[in-house]
């Protein structure tokens, strides 16, 4: 098991452990995102010696357990404006 330390909605250090050669991958994901945005993801994925697919998992792995800890405020904190699961 790893674990990569981040920062806390309050600052403080959680680790978020992660195992990468035990993870049974078995759903793929695939969305859009903007050509800015993937570039960026590039060179973490560079800086870090890792994969643009591992790095998009790690942090929406990061993501997704901080938001279970912090519940729907965590989003609302981070998006300029709400969801609306309406159709348009």
């Amino acid at each position: 098991m790893h674990c990569v330390i981040v920062k806390g909605p309050l600052g403080e250090p959680v680790c978020f452990s992660y195992n990468l050669f035990g993870m049974r991958k078995d759903a793929p994901l695939a969305f859009r995102i903007t050509g800015n945005l993937k570039k960026k993801l590039m060179r973490i994925a560079k800086r870090e010696g890792r994969s643009l697919s591992q790095v998009c998992e790690m942090l929406l792995r990061i993501g997704a357990e901080e938001y279970d800890r912090s519940g729907p405020g965590y989003l609302q904190r981070n998006l300029s404006e709400p969801h609306d699961n309406k159709l348009q």
